[in-house]
């Protein structure tokens, strides 16, 4: 694992939506060392909320890691 206060492995996010697979997030690696400062930015609908939802432990992640050190 490598060292941060954050740390995402290969987090991957999919919904069941309408009978179809609409993945979110896909193999997503992160980390976010102590003091740092980091903005999540993207289109409506590209994920952001997701991912703040699964670093948050709101959300349970489709496959991969989430470590809050």
């Amino acid at each position: 694992m490598n060292e941060g206060v954050i740390v995402c492995e290969h987090l991957s996010r999919t919904y069941r939506e309408g009978g179809k697979d609409l993945q979110v997030l896909r193999d997503i690696n992160l980390v976010v060392q102590a003091g740092e400062s980091v903005a999540i930015t993207g289109t409506s609908g590209s994920g952001k909320t997701t991912l703040l939802n699964l670093l948050g432990g709101i959300d349970k992640s489709t496959s991969g890691h989430v470590f809050i050190l």
